[in-house]
């Protein structure tokens, strides 16, 4: 009973210390990731793991090193943000894969990228035909960015003159049966005004709610549970 209530407690801290570490190197998606951020995440998991799994009771060591590489870690994250060639080192730069109607063979082998997974990934993003492209980068965190060529690239209302008006935003009002603090002074609604809108759509209570939001014409949409 000791050992599993051990093992329980060193797994909750390591998950916070993991956690507290992640959240001062900045938060990312898994997509945005770049080579540097995955090994890091991978080396502070594996040391999480270790000193949540120790039973020996020397866990010291696994803790120092879990603190002094998230240490490293961050510090190395501020040095990105500061430094452009420090960044240039550790995340590296983005690659001009194709332009104009031209292949960059040198680019393609720095990239380790063939060609039968490039014309998978342009067809992924949409891109069946080289002509439709009018240049191709493939970025830090494995992904390409392509610009349409001009014949491709979708109309705007900017270049019919077409006038169009503001966006029409819904601001968040009630989840999951409870009003989000502030929510209504965002909108200038008064809250007998939201639950008389509430009211005429035959919804009684607010926990009823699962979900509401309030648009740009102070219009309320309500959805039951």
């Amino acid at each position: 009973m000791l050992k599993v209530l051990y093992v329980l407690v060193l797994s909750f801290s390591s998950l916070f210390i993991l956690f507290l570490l992640n959240k001062l190197s900045g938060n990312r998606e898994i997509s945005n990731m770049s080579m540097f951020d995955y090994v890091a995440s991978i080396s502070i998991g594996s040391i999480a793991a270790e000193m949540s799994t120790n039973l020996d009771g020397d866990w010291w060591a696994s803790f120092c090193a879990l603190v002094i590489y998230g240490i490293i870690t961050f510090l190395i994250s501020v040095l990105t943000n500061k430094s452009l060639k420090f960044r240039a080192i550790v995340q590296g730069k983005p690659e001009v894969l194709f332009r104009n109607g031209k292949f960059y063979r040198e680019s393609f082998k720095r990239t380790r990228l063939d060609l039968t997974e490039f014309l998978s990934l342009c067809r992924n993003a949409g891109y069946f035909s080289l002509d439709d492209m009018s240049l191709v980068l493939f970025e830090t965190n494995g992904k390409l960015s392509i610009l349409p060529a001009s014949a491709q690239k979708p109309v705007t209302p900017a270049d019919l003159k077409i006038p169009v008006g503001a966006p029409n935003r819904t601001t968040d009002i009630i989840l999951d049966g409870k009003i989000l603090d502030g929510a209504l002074e965002s909108v200038n609604m008064s809250e007998s005004e939201f639950l008389s809108q509430m009211r005429a759509m035959g919804i009684k209570r607010v926990k009823d709610v699962f979900y509401a939001g309030v648009d740009s014409g102070g219009q309320a949409r309500f959805y039951g549970k």
